[in-house]
Order: C-alpha cells, then structure tokens, then sequence
C-alpha cells in the first residue's frame, strides 16, 4: 500500500451556483474550525458588551474581609439619616433656648419694676414710722399758730383769762390699768392734776412766767384760771 500524504487534508472544491454564475468557493473559505472558533468569539464579546455585570448588592455569605456595595450604601444612608434627625434636635434647641431667654429677660424686667416698687413703699414707710417731736399740751397751748376755736357762746372777761384742757376719758382706757401710774389724764385728784399741770407750764420756756390762779375740772378735762 502506498503512504497516505503527508500535512492537512485539502478542502473539498465547492461550487456555488447563484442564478448562472459558477463561484468557486474553495479558495476563499477557511477551515471550518476557524471560521467557528472567531464566530464564537465575537458572540461572546458582543454579549459581554451588551449586558455587563451585575453588581453584587446582598450579603449571601462571608466577604472574606472585603466590603460590599449594599454595605456602603447603607452606611451613607445611616449617617445621613443622622445628620438629618441632629438638624432637627439642634433647631428644636435653639427655638428652646430662645424662648427661655426670652422669658428670662421678661422675668428681669419684672423684677427690676418690684424693686423699685419696693423702693417707693420703704420710703413710705419710713416717712411714716418717724417719730414726730413730742409736745406737751403747755407747748400746744401756748403756740400761735394754732387758732383758737370758736365758742358759740359771748365769751367774758373771766373766760379770756381761763385755759381749756381735753384729756383723755380715762387713765385706764389710755394706758391700760398696769401701766396708767400717776399719768395726766380725766379725773384725777385735784392735788394731782395741779402738780401735772404746774410742771407742764414751767417746762415750757413761752409759759414759765404764766401765773396760775386755779385749776378746776370740766366734763371733758380740766380748766386753768
């Protein structure tokens, strides 16, 4: 037997028949095998073009270390969600501290007014707890500008000469039954009323020289002649 030749097989002569015309094909085709293997090539380039990769975005095992999208993601919408939720509790606070300040202001205010309401009355007070200079009814009598009172009555010429002193009702009723002493008052022992009375005038500079005659009692005190 002869060898068989050596090399690849020549491909088989094709002929194409297209509406009377010959194409002889054998030349121009390539081995079935490469015309298959480009063909497969450019389907698998065009769909890896046409539809990528999808992008992991769950968990569904370990990440061996190694963060994902979904991960990251939701740490940017935590911490926006943050940011937002502080926004809002640092506007509430300052609304808050406005108003407090506020109310403090208005506080102090009122405050200021009631002292110096507080003020005004003191000094009232004051005016009213001062002592006045005490006189005697010498002193009193014996003053000029106070007028005389006028008597319905013709007064005569033993009245001009006469003195008029209101007392108190009672030494009782004025000081109280402790405390009533020998105080000049309605009522007393003619001795007694002409010892108080004497001692008043000669106290008094503007009456130290008056010359008593006598002293009397009326209903509603006593009577200096």
């Amino acid at each position: 037997m002869a060898d068989p030749p050596t090399g690849a097989p020549e491909p088989l002569a094709t002929t194409i028949k297209r509406r009377g015309t010959v194409i002889d094909a054998s030349g121009n085709l390539a081995p079935t095998t490469t015309v298959r293997t480009r063909r497969q090539t450019r389907v698998e380039s065009e769909q890896t073009e046409a539809a990528p990769e999808p992008v992991e975005l769950t968990n569904t095992g370990p990440s061996a270390g190694r963060v994902t999208t979904r991960e990251i993601w939701q740490i940017i919408v935590h911490l926006q969600r943050t940011i937002e939720e502080q926004t809002t509790l640092i506007h509430a606070t300052r609304s808050e501290l406005r108003e407090v300040k506020d109310k403090q202001n208005e506080l102090q205010t009122q405050n200021e007014k009631l002292q110096e309401e507080i003020l005004a009355l003191r000094s009232q007070v004051d005016g009213l707890n001062t002592p006045s200079p005490t006189r005697s009814w010498a002193a009193v009598a014996a003053a000029t500008d106070n007028p005389q009172p006028r008597e319905t009555r013709r007064q005569t010429d033993k009245d001009k000469n006469c003195i008029r002193i209101n007392t108190q009702r009672s030494v009782t009723e004025a000081l109280g039954a402790e405390k009533n002493g020998d105080a000049f008052g309605r009522y007393l022992p003619t001795p007694a009323a002409n010892t108080h009375i004497r001692t008043a005038l000669l106290k008094t500079p503007s009456t130290q020289d008056a010359q008593v005659a006598g002293i009397g009692t009326t209903k509603t005190g006593y009577v200096i002649r």
